[in-house]
C-alpha cells in the first residue's frame, strides 16, 4: 500500500493503461472510468510511464475548429499572418503542435484567437527575456500564450495553404493568395504581429506603416503587393518606397510614410478582419489620417478603396486548393 489512500497499480492495471493508451481511441476521462482510477491518477501515470502519445492524449480533453485553415477567407488569411509573426509550429514525436505567444497587454487578442478556432484550452502565462529590447535587453516580459498540442489538421493547412511551417521565420516563401483583398487581409495579420504603425503629435501629418522580419523574400512581397495597390502620391515628384536592412541586424524593413501611409491605413483598417485595437483604433494615428483626407484632392475617391476590398467571386470564401 502506497502512503496515498487509493492502493497502488497492479501490473495488471499498468498492462490495462498501456494496452488503452497505444490504441488511441479514448480519451483520458474514458480510460480513468474503465479503470476505475481518478483522472489525475491516469493522466500522472501515463506521463510517469510514457505511455501512448502523450499529446494526443491530452489534446482530448480540450476541442478546436479543425477545419479552421482549410477555406481562404479574411478571416483565416488574417490569423495566418499573425501566425507568420507571433506563431509558432512545433513536431514532437507524431504530435503536431500549434502555439501563438503575445504580450500580455494583448491578452484580449489573444481571446479572440481562442474564440475564432472554438478552443477549449486554456490560456496560460510566462515571462521570457526580450533580447530585441533597446531599454532593457535583460528586462523580464510577461506575455500569454494558446498552445495546442495536437493540431495536425490546422499545421497541414497553414503549410498548405500559407506556407506556414517549422522554421518559417527565416525560410517560409510568401502565400500565394487568390486576390486583392486576401492580401491585405493576410498583411494586416502580419503587421499585428510585426508591424509598426506610428505617429507624432509634433508634426502634423506625419505617420508611418512599417513592417519588419528576417524573411527578406516576405517583406519584399509585401512591398510588392502595396505596390501593386497603385497608392497615389502627394506630388509629381513620386519616391520609391525601399526595402533595408537595420545597421547591425537581420532584420529587414520596408514601409510608407505620411499621406501614402495614411492611404494604406485607411485602406487595411477597412478589411473585414479582426484587429488589434492598439494599432487600428489609436486616436492619434486616426487625427493624421483624418487630415490628410481633407487637405488634398489626390485622397482616393470610395471605389478605389472599394475595387481594391471586392473579393473575386470564384474566390471568395472558396476552399482551398488540394
Amino acid at each position: 500500500m502506497g502512503s496515498h489512500s487509493r492502493p497502488d497499480w497492479t501490473p495488471q492495471e499498468i498492462a490495462r493503461l498501456r494496452e488503452l493508451c497505444d490504441s488511441g481511441q479514448h480519451t483520458f476521462p474514458e480510460i480513468a472510468t474503465l479503470l476505475g482510477r481518478p483522472l489525475h491518477g491516469v493522466m500522472y501515470k501515463t506521463y510517469e510511464r510514457g505511455f501512448g502519445n502523450r499529446y494526443r492524449h491530452v489534446e482530448f480533453l480540450y476541442e478546436h475548429d479543425r477545419t479552421f485553415f482549410s477555406r481562404i477567407t479574411p478571416e483565416t488569411c488574417y490569423w495566418a499572418g499573425v501566425m507568420t509573426t507571433d506563431g509558432s509550429v512545433m513536431y514532437k514525436g507524431n504530435a503536431s503542435i500549434l502555439n501563438l505567444t503575445v504580450a500580455i497587454k494583448d491578452l484580449d487578442h489573444l481571446e479572440r484567437w481562442k474564440a475564432a478556432i472554438k478552443a477549449t484550452h486554456p490560456i496560460k502565462r510566462g515571462w521570457n527575456q526580450c533580447t530585441l529590447s533597446t531599454r532593457d535587453p535583460e528586462a523580464m516580459h510577461e506575455h500569454c500564450y494558446l498552445r495546442l498540442d495536437s493540431a495536425p489538421e490546422l499545421v497541414a493547412d497553414l503549410s498548405r495553404v500559407f506556407n506556414i511551417t517549422a522554421g518559417k521565420t527565416l525560410r517560409c516563401p510568401p502565400p500565394n493568395l487568390p486576390d486583392v483583398l486576401h492580401r491585405l487581409c493576410y498583411i494586416r495579420g502580419f503587421i499585428d504581429g510585426d508591424g509598426i504603425v506610428t505617429s507624432t503629435d509634433s508634426q502634423i501629418g506625419f505617420m508611418e506603416v512599417k513592417v519588419c522580419g528576417c524573411n527578406r523574400e516576405m517583406i519584399a512581397n509585401i512591398k510588392d503587393i502595396v505596390d501593386a495597390l497603385d497608392i497615389p502620391h502627394i506630388s509629381d515628384a513620386k519616391r520609391p518606397s525601399l526595402l533595408y536592412q537595420g545597421d547591425g541586424e537581420s532584420c529587414y524593413y520596408w514601409g510608407l510614410r505620411g499621406f501614402r501611409a495614411a492611404v494604406l491605413f485607411d485602406l487595411l483598417r477597412r478589411t473585414p478582419t479582426p484587429n488589434l485595437a492598439r494599432k487600428w483604433d489609436n486616436p492619434r494615428v486616426i487625427r493624421h489620417v483624418d487630415h490628410w483626407r481633407a487637405q488634398t484632392d489626390r485622397w482616393p475617391p470610395e471605389a478605389w478603396f472599394a475595387a481594391r476590398l471586392t473579393p473575386s467571386l470564384t474566390t471568395c470564401c472558396a476552399p482551398a486548393a488540394a
